[in-house]
């Protein structure tokens, strides 16, 4: 069987969930004799075609996509972010705000899936996530899947959730990861027989107890008798860095001896958008704290190198 496996970003070097979650799909798949071809946009000066650890990879379009474009388009995608994230919206109408070049790069790439499903006889094109909701729009005559990677809730506003429905309501089947995302949408109006739960996936060949000594505390000039406080996720505001930041004085009162370390970069999306808000308003509240000595941001760490820094932690922490 060949399938189609779609989603607007890709890298699982330097991992982020859903490239992370693709990547060990992609490699399951193919592990059982499955042919995978996948496909992402083109969003930098980067080759029209790759392969990553042995993961054959399309973007599109040839050229990278307009700067204004792009982010019009991430500014919509940015809203549906929001609004399922249950973060306040300013939004009085979100379809007047980057909703025109959200369904133009939306359907062009639809075009082009189409196109390679007649190519290569591809048998399913599975989209991955919220901001290529639209790319079923011209593709004819295969199955198609949604992956929604992101929380579906009764919080969402009613314009937002009934603009996702509608169009999750065009797939044969969308994925949740849980069984209340799932009845949320059932309740908002998707079908019972159009929705699959199928829980996250990791690689426990690689996430494992192990020991690794003072690997860790030596990399990044830590004490030895310090204790590390571990978050791995992406620096944006849903993320959470602000509670343990804010936590922190009550846990030095205790345990002086400890650093917070936060593992992660900031998202492509919000350094396209150049959206630094938030991480000025992180730096200025660790100053505000005098917590400077006890935090340590790592930036991304490749994903293969991630189990040193769970196992070489004391505690970890997702807010």
């Amino acid at each position: 069987m060949k399938i189609a496996l779609v989603s607007h970003l890709f890298a699982p070097i330097s991992g982020g969930g859903r490239s992370t979650y693709l990547f060990n799909l992609i490699n399951g798949l193919n592990q059982i004799g499955d042919k995978t071809i996948k496909i992402c946009l083109k969003l930098q000066d980067e080759p029209s075609s790759s392969v990553i650890k042995g993961i054959k990879i399309l973007k599109f379009p040839q050229k990278p996509l307009n700067k204004n474009l792009l982010n019009a388009y991430n500014h919509f995608n940015n809203i549906i972010y929001k609004g399922c994230h249950n973060i306040a919206l300013n939004e009085k109408n979100f379809l007047n705000n980057g909703y025109n070049e959200y369904c133009k790069i939306n359907f062009q790439l639809s075009k082009y899936l189409n196109e390679l499903v007649q190519k290569h006889k591809i048998d399913i094109v599975h989209i991955h996530d919220f901001q290529l909701l639209l790319a079923y729009k011209y593709i004819k005559k295969v199955p198609l899947v949604l992956t929604w990677h992101i929380p579906f809730s009764d919080s969402i506003p009613n314009l937002l959730k009934q603009f996702i429905i509608s169009h999750m309501k065009e797939y044969n089947k969308v994925i949740f990861s849980c069984k209340v995302y799932a009845k949320s949408a059932v309740k908002s109006g998707l079908s019972k027989n159009k929705f699959e739960i199928i829980y996250p996936i990791t690689n426990t060949d690689l996430f494992k107890p192990k020991k690794y000594g003072n690997k860790l505390k030596r990399l990044y000039k830590i004490p030895k008798d310090y204790k590390i406080l571990l978050c791995v996720q992406r620096i944006d505001a849903k993320s959470g860095h602000e509670q343990l930041i804010k936590a922190l004085p009550r846990i030095i009162k205790e345990f002086p001896k400890v650093n917070l370390m936060f593992v992660g970069g900031v998202p492509l999306e919000n350094k396209l958008l150049q959206d630094s808000i938030y991480i000025k308003k992180i730096k200025k509240l660790i100053r505000s704290l005098n917590l400077k000595q006890h935090i340590i941001f790592t930036g991304p760490i490749k994903h293969e190198k991630l189990p040193m820094y769970y196992n070489s932690s004391d505690i970890v922490a997702l807010t």
